[in-house]
C-alpha cells in the first residue's frame, strides 16, 4: 500500500540572509523517500493490544512526518502491512515495484529484520528498528539505528542508579534452582549489580513462600526484590507473601514496563525509554 505524501506548507521568505534562503530552497527541492514496514493487520476486525501497539506507533510516525513537512521537507511515504511472518517481507523486497527509498522504519520482528538488513547492506539505506532491543544481524555498513536499549544498557543504567544509593538499598536476589533458566536480562542485571558494588542478598524462593525472610530482608533500608522472571504471571503465588511482609519491611519490586497494566500494590522500579 502506498500513501500519497502530504503537501508541505509553503513558507514565505522576504528578508532573510542568503545562506538561510539557500538552505530552505535546498530543503524544499529535496525529497526523502521513507518506507514503513509494520504488522498493522489492517484486515483484522477483532484486534488485540499488540496490534494496537503497532497502530499507535504508526499514528505517531504520521504525526512526526506531518510536522517535518510543515517545515518544508518533502516526504514520500510508502506503508506496508507485512504481518508477523517473513514471507510478506521477502515478497515485498523482491518485487520489481519496490521503490528506491532512503530509509526504512521497521520491521517489528527479528526474522523480518534480518531479511531487510540483508537486502539493504549494499544500498546505503538507513534502517530504524523500533521494537527490538537486540539484533542478531550486524550491518557492516552501520546504517542501522536501534530505538530500544539493549539488556546490558538497561542493566548498567539501573545498577548505576542503585550504586548512588548503596547505603540505603538491599537488592534481594532469588537463588537459581537446578535446571532453571534465568532470562538474559536478569542475568545482566545480576552482573551489573556486582560490578557496581550494589549490596545484594540471596534468598531461596521457597523461603519467601514460607514467610521465612528475616535472614535476607533488612528492616532499616529499602529491599528491592529481583525475581528470576520477566513474566508477571509467574509471580501470582509469591506476591501475597511479599504484601504480608510489607508490615515489617520496606519492599520494592523490580519490575518491567510491560507490567504497568497489572494491579501491583508494591512500589516498582524498572528501566524504560518511555514516560508512564
Amino acid at each position: 500500500d502506498i500513501l500519497s505524501p502530504v503537501a508541505p506548507l509553503e513558507t514565505e521568505v522576504e528578508s532573510q540572509e542568503e545562506d538561510t534562503l539557500l538552505q530552505e530552497v535546498s530543503l524544499a527541492d529535496s525529497v526523502i523517500r521513507l518506507a514503513i514496514m509494520l504488522p498493522l493487520h489492517a484486515e483484522t476486525v477483532m484486534r488485540t493490544k499488540t496490534m494496537d501497539r503497532f497502530y499507535d506507533f504508526y499514528a505517531g510516525a504520521l504525526i512526526a512526518i506531518n510536522e517535518v513537512q510543515k517545515q518544508g521537507q518533502k516526504i514520500e511515504l510508502y506503508t506496508y502491512d507485512v504481518g508477523k511472518t517473513p514471507q510478506k517481507t521477502i515478497q515485498l523486497l523482491s518485487d520489481s515495484t519496490w521503490p528506491k527509498v532512503d530509509a526504512i522504519i521497521g520491521p517489528a520482528y527479528a526474522q523480518q529484520t534480518t531479511i531487510v538488513l540483508d537486502s539493504i547492506q549494499e544500498d546505503s539505506i538507513w534502517c530504524l528498528i523500533p521494537f527490538l532491543s537486540h539484533l542478531d544481524k550486524k550491518n557492516p555498513y552501520t546504517h542501522t539505528l536501534k530505538f530500544n536499549p539493549s539488556e546490558q544498557i538497561a542493566a548498567d543504567t539501573l545498577a548505576r542508579y542503585l550504586a548512588q544509593r548503596k547505603d540505603s538499598v538491599n537488592c534481594i536476589l532469588i537463588e537459581q534452582k537446578e535446571g532453571e533458566v534465568i532470562p538474559s536480562g536478569i542475568m545482566a542485571l545480576h552482573k551489573a549489580l556486582q560490578q557496581h558494588e550494589v549490596p545484594t542478598t540471596t534468598i531461596a524462593l521457597k523461603a519467601i513462600l514460607n514467610d521465612s525472610i528475616d535472614s535476607a530482608f533488612r528492616s532499616d533500608i529499602e529491599n528491592i526484590v529481583i525475581f528470576n522472571t520477566e513474566r508477571y504471571a509467574n509471580l501470582q503465588t509469591v506476591m501475597p507473601h511479599l504484601l504480608k511482609a510489607c508490615g515489617n519491611y520496606r519492599i520494592t519490586l523490580f519490575s518491567h514496563y510491560s507490567w504497568q497494566n497489572e494491579k501491583i500494590i508494591l512500589p516498582q522500579l524498572y528501566t524504560s525509554v518511555f514516560s508512564p
